[in-house]
């Protein structure tokens, strides 16, 4: 199961290269890959950094298969996104049942394909989105930053 983790941490300055560290630290918050990538056309707006190829960075979004900081300057827009999101979903119904990308058998042609059915529990959904957003938040102060490990 592909998941990303989101984790709030201590700003202090430097390089955020030991961002490995933190790899499956136990109190990330876990969000599965294919509610990430729901998201992701509203997460590209979000100013970051990406301390493992920071040179070849837009700036913006989170880096899919990798680390991803977001500081101060992106923490804001991040808090507003993720709440909003959450504040969304909370309106559905128990199970959501969102589409997905579009598949289709690697043998059969393209035309014969459908989009995916997301299903997921709402409440944990929601949950997980408004502590994202709680740790965007304290991100927002400058004193600590938010810290997304892709897939």
């Amino acid at each position: 199961m592909l998941m990303h983790e989101f984790l709030l941490l201590p700003e202090s300055g430097h390089d955020y290269s030991d961002y490995l560290n933190y790899l499956h630290a136990p109190n990330a918050r876990v969000l599965h890959d294919d509610i990430v990538l729901y998201l992701m056309d509203t997460l590209r707006w979000v100013p970051s950094i990406n301390p493992a190829n920071p040179k070849h960075w837009s700036g913006f979004g989170l880096n899919y298969d990798g680390p991803t900081i977001i500081t101060k300057s992106g923490a804001a827009k991040a808090e507003r996104i993720f709440r909003l999101w959450a504040a969304l979903l909370q309106e559905g119904p128990d199970t959501l049942e969102l589409t997905g990308g579009f598949e289709w058998a690697a043998d059969a042609p393209s035309s014969s394909g459908q989009y995916a059915v997301i299903t997921a529990t709402r409440n944990s959904v929601v949950e997980c989105l408004t502590d994202i957003a709680d740790f965007a938040e304290k991100a927002s102060t400058g004193r600590a930053y938010l810290l997304h490990l892709g897939i």
